[in-house]
This record gives structure tokens, C-alpha cells and sequence, in this order.
């Protein structure tokens, strides 16, 4: 009996220390999206949940949840609900593995066009680029800041920009960086990309 009881108060032991062991050691997520695109969550009661729940329909997203959310199966409030729910399991998962980078960008994240609302430049490029356009003045900026900007992709279309007029590939070619930085994760007000933004891609600004 004596050498029962310790036996038995092992496998209690051992199951506490399990228990306990596997709180103490469970792997720390790192670098998870809540921490590394901290100015992108989307706040708990933000009507922005119902717009990127609509952008869902009729998409395939990697996440089960959101995968669910997207379909048809049961009421909009649970499907709501899943979006949610996926949404937060994406936010608590590392960064560092970009198996749900595309679910987060385009389901679960404010991008620049959700920040920045309004004064994107939406007019397109004519054949000739006249004085008047909108996009004359900012060509007419990238170009002189040239020598300056870091920014690869605009650094290659600024090189194409010699003289005072422009055409409409190279009006083309800056909307397009535009329409791009548009839908890209919102980094923080302070990131450079912001600025770049306002500076080539939004009226009154540059």
C-alpha cells in the first residue's frame, strides 16, 4: 500500500506539472500581425468590418473561418461573426509565416484607401498631358524630386521624366504606383509611405 500511494500521487503530480509545464513552455508567438501592423487593425466597432465582410463574397480566402464567412451557408450574422472571429485568429498569428498575409490584407486590415478617403486622384491620363491635369503637377514634382526620392518604383518613373510635358504612358505609369499604394496595408501616419502618397497621388498635396 505504502508504495501505492506515492505512485499514485506521481501521476497527479506528473499531470499537474504537465499542465502546468505546457502553460509555462507553450510556444510564444512572434512578430504576430496585432504587434507588426499595430495601425492596421480594425477597431472592434468600426463600420469597416461590414465593408471588407461584403469584399469576401464569392472569394476564396485561406483562413477556415473567413473561408466560411465567405460562402452562403447560414445567416449573415454568423457568417459576420466567423469573418470576425477568423480576422482575430489572423491577428494573433505570426507575421512571419505569410500563409495569411493575402486573408489579412484584403479581409482584416485597414489599407491606405481606408485611411486616406478622400482626394485620390481618379482622372486618367489624356494622350498629351496638358498643364491643366491633375497629374501634370504631380509628374512635374516626382520630377523634380528626382535626385531625392528613395522609393525604387518611383525613382524608375521620375529617370523617364526629362522634359516639361508629359504622355499619357508615364501619367499611366505614376496612377498605377497610385491605384497600387491604394489597397497596400496602412503602415501608421508616420510611415514614409503616407507621405508619398499624398505627395504624388492626392489633389492639393506635394
Amino acid at each position: 500500500m505504502s508504495k501505492l500511494i506515492p505512485a499514485s500521487l506521481g501521476v497527479v503530480g506528473a499531470g499537474g506539472l504537465g499542465m502546468g509545464g505546457w502553460m509555462a513552455f507553450r510556444p510564444k508567438i512572434t512578430d504576430p500581425y496585432k504587434e507588426k501592423y499595430k495601425a492596421a487593425i480594425i477597431e472592434e466597432g468600426s463600420t469597416l468590418w461590414n465593408t471588407k465582410f461584403t469584399s469576401m463574397k464569392g472569394k476564396t480566402p485561406i483562413n477556415e473561418k473567413l473561408k466560411k464567412a465567405s460562402g452562403t451557408s447560414g445567416s449573415e450574422e454568423a457568417r459576420k461573426a466567423q469573418h470576425k472571429e477568423g480576422c482575430k485568429e489572423i491577428y494573433e498569428s505570426s507575421s512571419k509565416d505569410n500563409k495569411y498575409l493575402s486573408d489579412f490584407k484584403l479581409y482584416c486590415s485597414k489599407n491606405n484607401g481606408d485611411v486616406i478617403t478622400t482626394g485620390w486622384i481618379s482622372e486618367a491620363p489624356t494622350e498629351s498631358i496638358a498643364s491643366s491635369s491633375k497629374w501634370h503637377g504631380k509628374l512635374t514634382s516626382l520630377k523634380n524630386n528626382k535626385d531625392k526620392e528613395t522609393n525604387l518604383s518611383l525613382k524608375a518613373i521620375a529617370t523617364k521624366l526629362t522634359g516639361d510635358t508629359f504622355s499619357k504612358a508615364q501619367g499611366d505609369e505614376l496612377k498605377g504606383w497610385c491605384d497600387t499604394q491604394k489597397g497596400e496595408i496602412f503602415l501608421g501616419d508616420k510611415d514614409p509611405s503616407v507621405q508619398l502618397i499624398k505627395n504624388y497621388c492626392v489633389e492639393g498635396n506635394g
